[in-house]
């Protein structure tokens, strides 16, 4: 998954697997596209 802001072209790619919680790396991932989406001023 791709998020792109598309003002500035600022994107972040996060990887998921297929269950419960993201897999192994769900975690960190969600937090990586959560601190990308407050940087880019969502909240």
């Amino acid at each position: 998954m791709t998020i792109t802001r598309q003002s500035n072209g600022a994107k972040v790619t996060l990887k998921f697997t297929n269950v419960d919680g993201g897999g192994s790396n769900g975690t960190s991932e969600r937090v990586r596209g959560t601190d990308f989406l407050t940087a880019n001023g969502c909240n």
